[in-house]
């Protein structure tokens, strides 16, 4: 059974930043924003800090939920997931050099914070492997409601 929907594997896609959600070893939760790539819908990678809440979170429980958001059509895809650290060295080094891309800041094209990252060797590319996806489409349920 397929665990995305076409809407749902659609707005995966179309996206690149979530909130990720981790749990820590007192149960206390954690959302952090992420840069996320999908590489397929088994497949969705982001780049960390070595030692970041997150990181640390995902080594005691790597259950994690990804959240993203597209504010103007009030969408929303929840992801539930397994994560763990990349080992590839290949897998590694292209998901880094694909999510170190300009971006708009401001009004400004600049690069996102974790390309500081790549020469000081303190970082990882962890893997969620989705389990559970819901997409919802909050603009059309209203919309149906008038």
């Amino acid at each position: 059974m397929a665990i995305f929907t076409d809407e749902a594997s659609k707005f995966l896609f179309e996206h690149t930043v979530g909130v990720l959600s981790t749990v820590d070893i007192n149960g206390n939760v954690h959302g952090a924003v992420i840069y996320y790539i999908a590489e397929s819908e088994t497949s969705i990678y982001f780049v960390s800090k070595s030692l970041t809440t997150k990181v640390t979170d995902i080594e005691l429980h790597r259950n994690v939920a990804l959240t993203i958001y597209y504010a103007p059509m009030a969408q929303t895809l929840q992801i539930n997931g397994v994560a763990h650290q990349e080992t590839n060295k290949e897998t590694i080094d292209y998901i880094f050099d694909n999510i170190v891309k300009l971006r708009l800041y401001g009004g400004e094209m600049l690069e996102p914070p974790v390309t500081a990252l790549k020469d000081s060797g303190e970082y990882v590319v962890v893997r969620i492997t989705p389990t559970q996806a819901k997409f919802s489409d909050f603009k059309q349920q209203l919309s149906s409601h008038k």
